[in-house]
């Protein structure tokens, strides 16, 4: 693991003096449950789709620049930009879902400390009566 960071540490060394200009990530997926790689996966997911959303702001502001006569290219970029939109909707509904279990579970886990406390708070009352 230690072996793991070092290496992750050197990547991106690299990537922050890469001269290509290419991006230069690496993802450790069997420690996927670290906070690091958590962190590091959102925002290539993230960066990713700002990616797409750039390139395809780019194709329709030429599109509609150049005043473009074909509906077939221009319906085709519609179909990506409401596959791009169905795939954010996705990943937002998956979040949401996410968090509301999370929510539950952490509720549980709150009331439970309650439960801790006022345990703990009766011992200590007992002992000192």
């Amino acid at each position: 693991m230690h072996l793991l960071e070092i290496f992750e540490d050197f990547i991106e060394a690299v990537g922050k003096n890469n001269q290509r200009g290419g991006e230069l990530t690496i993802n450790s997926m069997h420690v996927i449950d670290d906070a690091r790689q958590r962190d590091k996966m959102s925002a290539e997911f993230y960066n990713a789709t700002r990616k797409e959303i750039e390139l395809y702001t780019e194709k329709i502001e030429y599109l509609i620049s150049s005043g473009s006569q074909s509906p077939a290219v221009m319906d085709r970029w519609a179909l990506k930009i409401q596959r791009l939109d169905e795939k954010k909707r996705h990943y937002e509904s998956l979040l949401k879902r996410e968090l509301s279990d999370l929510d539950d579970q952490y509720g549980t886990l709150k009331f439970l400390a309650q439960e801790l406390s006022a345990r703990v708070n009766k011992i200590k009352l007992a002992k000192c009566a």
